[in-house]
């Protein structure tokens, strides 16, 4: 990624190296940066079959992690009881 950072920042319309950081930061798991870059590569070169079907790609994978982050993280506030249950319990004890 850096390599690819050094060329386009002398060049920031520069495919090659906007292909090169969008494949690495889809190998490093970055989906949607790498989705920035590669959309950017096929706005410069609108016949760049190889960048078309790796936004495919892309959008299949990112589609994946929410589907996971969702089943991971989905619900976990309304499973956890509040800060203040503890008290209200505690409160409910003296009284009885």
């Amino acid at each position: 990624i850096k390599s690819s950072d050094v060329v386009l920042k002398i060049d920031s319309k520069n495919v090659k190296g906007l292909f090169r950081r969008g494949m690495a930061k889809s190998s490093l798991g970055f989906f949607e940066e790498a989705k920035v870059d590669l959309a950017e590569v096929i706005k410069l070169d609108p016949k760049n079959s190889i960048a078309r079907k790796e936004i495919a790609v892309l959008k299949r994978k990112i589609l994946e992690q929410k589907k996971t982050e969702k089943a991971n993280f989905g619900g976990i506030f309304s499973r956890t009881g509040s800060m203040y249950d503890d008290k209200e319990k505690e409160r409910e004890h003296k009284k009885s």
